[in-house]
């Protein structure tokens, strides 16, 4: 069966938080038919910052009750939440305690466990973590320690205690924001910044193989790099590993394939903050970001995917303005994201955003267009010009794609925003193709498929 990954068909968007308090820094994480969702609260001007957590069993369409896991009303400064979901469907949160120190909880039933403190013997700010588990069943989380010559640690959780935390990174400067990913064969893949002087900042990567740790490699990024931020990273199911990162409020993409590495591509000439990106199982890639005005505020949340370094126009995600971002994917085809969105007219103004919650159906052409069928199949010969014709539903912006058999994207087109009462025609002309071949066509709003087939082409 051909499968091409073509866009998501997008479901309705959900405020799963509902609070008066100002709720930010959600993470996510998808196993089977359940979701996890954590995030950070500050109630009113206080400072006291609790995590809380939701999920569902059902892939979002019923959701339990809110549940604060961390957060005694003593003042304390709880953030920066990571959930997992282990192989026996347990799920795991670790999160940052006044900056100082690493605390993890485990869900029991209908309660939480004792929080426990995993970096009690760490000098300095503890901070900036991420956690995975492994084919093992262990939960690893990584973190940096802060300050300019901080450098990067981890701990193991091997289903009785905790490691002790060990260094991973041994450079001169400070090393920062790791993050890790696991592939299928159950490596270890893990980036991180470092910088020499405090101002220039370079990304590193190194791979653990279930023995050894391999040596530090610099990625190559932007000639003259001065700021490298926001790293995120994915193994597709090859073994390629990609990594995503800001540089100068641009995001930009590079891969680890066996020859080494290959890149940077810029992602989108826009202004962003807070990127984070996932890989299908048919190695598609998926980019949310939060965009930044042209004063530099934050904006709405944004969506792009590419099929290899081409990546689809911005697609608005939220209704207002947002921040702080998570996105996980299942082997189903679904796509997962949350963030946090200011409500508009709530007071007081710190103690206005919710988290929101938002599902995606991966689509493909499958060979739906079997060789027994032909509906949308259109020959293109020498100078003749088909229309094809569609229809909305509901009015909404109209976006049309053509990929080759590679899957890779050879037109894109924005028809801008359409009405719902009108049969809309779009002439393929010859000149929109320069070789012979077949191509794939489909025209879809974020919410509804209204075109699609194939395009034989003979020149």
């Amino acid at each position: 069966m051909l499968w091409l990954l073509i866009g998501v068909i997008w479901g309705n968007k959900i405020n799963i938080s509902h609070t008066d308090s100002l709720s930010y820094m959600p993470t996510l994480a998808v196993k089977g038919n359940k979701i996890a969702v954590a995030w950070t609260e500050r109630h009113e001007f206080q400072r006291n910052f609790d995590i809380y957590y939701i999920e569902s069993e059902d892939k979002g369409e019923h959701w339990s009750n809110i549940m604060k896991i961390a957060g005694e009303g003593d003042a304390s400064i709880n953030g920066l939440p990571c959930v997992v979901i282990d192989c026996t469907d347990v799920v795991h949160v670790v999160w940052s305690k006044n900056y100082v120190d690493l605390y993890w909880t485990y869900q029991c039933g209908d309660t939480w466990a004792t929080p426990v403190n995993i970096s009690p013997n760490c000098p300095g700010e503890e901070t900036w973590h991420d956690v995975i588990v492994d084919k093992q069943n262990r939960i690893w989380v990584f973190w940096q320690t802060y300050g300019y010559d901080g450098q990067c640690r981890y701990t193991v959780y091997d289903g009785i205690s905790w490691s002790e935390p060990v260094n991973f990174t041994h450079q001169p400067g400070g090393c920062g924001a790791p993050r890790v990913a696991l592939d299928t064969a159950g490596n270890l893949h893990v980036v991180w910044s470092n910088s020499t002087d405090g101002y220039n900042f370079h990304i590193y990567y190194k791979k653990y193989n279930g023995i050894e740790w391999s040596e530090a490699e610099e990625v190559p990024c932007v000639e003259d790099l001065d700021w490298a931020c926001d790293v995120r990273i994915d193994v597709d199911r090859t073994g390629k590993v990609w990594i995503i990162w800001v540089y100068n409020e641009r995001p930009y993409c590079a891969y680890r394939d066996t020859e080494g590495w290959v890149g940077p591509f810029l992602v989108v000439d826009e202004k962003i903050i807070d990127p984070d990106f996932v890989i299908d199982d048919n190695g598609g890639l998926h980019l949310c970001w939060v965009g930044i005005d042209c004063v530099g505020r934050f904006s709405y949340v944004y969506y792009s995917e590419s099929t290899d370094t081409v990546w689809s126009s911005p697609l608005q995600i939220s209704d207002s303005i947002a921040w702080d971002l998570s996105m996980a994917v299942d082997h189903e085809g679904y796509l997962y994201i949350v963030w946090s969105q200011r409500i508009w007219g709530r007071s007081p103004p710190d103690c206005n955003y919710d988290i929101y919650f938002l599902k995606g159906n991966l689509t493909g052409i499958e060979e739906m267009f079997t060789p027994n069928s032909n509906e949308g199949n259109l020959l293109l010969l020498n100078l003749s010009k088909p229309v094809i014709n569609f229809r909305l539903n509901n009015p909404d912006r109209v976006m049309m794609y053509i990929y080759n058999v590679a899957g890779q994207i050879m037109q894109q087109i924005d028809f801008g925003y359409k009405s719902s009462d009108i049969t809309y025609a779009f002439t393929i002309t010859p000149d929109m193709f320069r070789e012979s071949g077949v191509y794939f066509y489909y025209i879809r709003t974020p919410h509804e498929t209204v075109a699609k087939g194939k395009l034989i082409v003979i020149r």
